[in-house]
């Protein structure tokens, strides 16, 4: 499987699926990762990882994010720590090829990102919290689940919850990707 990342941020969530392809340890091999953030911290990962990465200005952004996309013939595209609305045009010609990891099991705390989400969660005294992988739609947060994994609340720090959190995200997009694989 050809895969494709999108992130804005550090990418921390990536890391994992991008070790196991090197290593051979899964049937995929991530192609590209493009940002909208030429200081993402994502293309460290593509760099070590000996990836393609592309940062893509505000300017036509999405025509020439179609056109990258479209070069690489991808198979999946995961959002990751994405901080842009991925528009009709795109997710029309990808329908059902592109996912977002969400850092908590959604629908409850969905159109929230990054800190705001745990530090929600550990206030509202959450017992369990999570990630969800979900298709992305026109409407944030919105598509449907694909996956799910949940762990038990031990801290009221939200940078370790935060730590946790992210560490189920990048188990469960290898989950995904053994799961795809035998489909």
């Amino acid at each position: 499987m050809k895969i494709g990342i999108l992130g804005s941020t550090r990418g921390t969530s990536c890391k994992y699926l991008i070790d196991e392809s090197i290593n051979g340890n899964i049937n995929c091999k991530v192609e590209v990762i493009i940002s909208n953030n030429k200081d993402a911290e994502i293309f460290d990962k593509a760099r070590i990882g000996n990836i393609d990465f592309v940062y893509l200005s505000n300017q036509n952004y999405n025509d020439k994010l179609l056109k990258i996309l479209k070069c690489y013939d991808l198979d999946i595209i995961f959002l990751v720590g994405y901080m842009k609305i991925i528009p009709k045009s795109i997710l029309d010609i990808y329908s059902g090829k592109i996912y977002n990891i969400h850092p908590s099991l959604l629908p409850k705390y969905k159109n929230m990102k990054d800190m705001n989400i745990h530090e929600l969660i550990i206030n509202n005294n959450e017992t369990i919290t999570g990630c969800t992988l979900h298709i992305v739609t026109e409407k944030v947060d919105e598509g449907n689940i694909i996956l799910q994994k949940q762990l038990n609340i031990d801290t009221n720090d939200p940078n370790i919850l935060k730590d946790k959190v992210q560490k189920l995200e990048s188990e469960l997009l290898v989950e995904f990707i053994n799961i795809m694989h035998k489909i």
